[in-house]
């Protein structure tokens, strides 16, 4: 991937979601160029200062955005705002649930993201799917075409959230004819920031939730709904395809087998894709105390899981994945032996997406799991058609 920062993955990790979602190159080179000098990049006080500079980035591109909105000029307001949505949510990575600037930056970012979509007039649906007595923030995007349409849950990863993943997506699944809810699940984006709900390893608890949501609504084909998850999400969706059986298919977006085995890698290979994860890490599963955390990170594995699978499982990884090595992904198909297809298709150098969800070039995985979801969704036969997608290697 593009290494803005060399000595420094996390940073590097976090200048690429950026780029992802709508950010532009000359305007991170102009407010990250002097960060470069920053012996230890691993410090609070340097994390403070990378999240001031994507804040000024964000706060400068919001302000430009409303004097757009009050010129009348929605078009170049709508840009601008959804690209100062891109810039407040990754500043808000820099910093830990410790410094009171976290939340009230998450909040201005999803608030211009919301102003962004709505001057633009981009077809999302801002919805609340219940959860045991509370709600899991979402965003539902419709697809083209009349009549219920097939429809995918989408999961975020450990530290990404609904909006970035739209500002990468946008509406490229409903130009295929496919709707898609992107939802917060417990200890991600809006459920643990404004719901205080931390992670589960019980995932199908939210997919159920998911499910029942869009079973109330008019506009879903609910024999034809999938699940797709990124990163993190490559333990989320497959676990919770494995026990809600209602899911016609599962695509994992990185495979991730063992969450466990996983902070252990980064940890060797310094490639923690976030400042301070430890603390991170332990805010998000909702627990400190370094045993207990120990505990609830080793729930976090499909040891035991894929075998219940009974519906087509796409695994998507790229080939120089340095946060999550490939015998995730292998082991997740491998296991997989009552899934009626199970296929690994891998991303190298040479196509681009080699890196870890692709973060080299994201849109070269999301396209192929978009076509892949929505030829097999509107199939009359969806194992025959991932088979034959399979087959085919596209």
């Amino acid at each position: 991937m593009f290494v803005y920062f060399p000595d420094n993955y996390g940073w590097s990790n976090l200048v690429m979601a950026s780029l992802n979602t709508g950010g532009q190159i000359s305007e991170l080179d102009n407010a990250l160029a002097s960060l470069r000098a920053i012996e230890d990049k691993t410090s609070p006080d340097a994390n403070g200062k990378a999240f001031e500079a994507f804040q000024a980035l964000g706060d400068r591109m919001e302000a430009l955005g409303d004097r757009a909105l009050s010129l009348g000029f929605k078009e170049s307001a709508g840009r601008k705002l959804l690209k100062a949505a891109s810039y407040l949510l990754v500043a808000e990575m820099f910093i830990n649930a410790k410094d009171d600037r976290k939340i009230p930056t998450y909040k201005k970012g999803i608030a211009a993201f919301r102003k962004g979509v709505e001057a633009l007039g981009e077809d999302v649906e801002f919805v609340e799917v219940p959860f045991e007595g509370t709600t899991l923030p979402a965003l539902f995007v419709k697809g083209r075409g009349d009549g219920p349409l097939p429809t995918v849950v989408h999961y975020d990863g450990f530290d990404w959230n609904k909006e970035l993943m739209y500002l990468l997506e946008r509406q490229d699944l409903a130009e295929r004819g496919v709707s898609m809810l992107l939802i917060d699940t417990p200890g991600v984006g809006g459920a643990r920031r404004l719901r205080d709900l931390s992670l589960r390893h019980d995932t199908e608890g939210s997919a159920a939730a998911a499910f029942d949501y869009l079973a109330a609504r008019d506009d879903v084909d609910l024999d034809r709904v999938g699940l797709l998850g990124i990163s993190m999400g490559g333990y989320y969706v497959p676990r919770a395809a494995a026990f809600e059986k209602r899911y016609a298919c599962v695509a994992a977006w990185g495979g991730l087998y063992d969450f466990g085995a996983v902070l252990a890698h980064e940890e060797e290979q310094g490639t923690e894709s976030m400042p301070d994860q430890a603390f991170h890490g332990g805010w998000v599963m909702g627990e400190q105390d370094p045993e207990k955390l120990r505990a609830k990170y080793d729930k976090l594995t499909l040891e035991g899981v894929l075998d219940k699978i009974t519906c087509p499982l796409l695994v998507v990884h790229g080939k120089d994945d340095v946060q999550i090595p490939q015998w995730h992904a292998e082991r997740t198909v491998e296991e997989a032996t009552n899934a009626p297809v199970a296929y690994l298709r891998l991303f190298g150098k040479d196509e681009g997406g080699s890196g870890h969800v692709h973060i080299d070039n994201m849109k070269v995985g999301s396209d192929y799991m978009f076509d892949w979801l929505s030829a097999v969704l509107k199939s009359t036969d969806p194992a025959a058609e991932a088979k034959r997608l399979a087959d085919i290697k596209y």
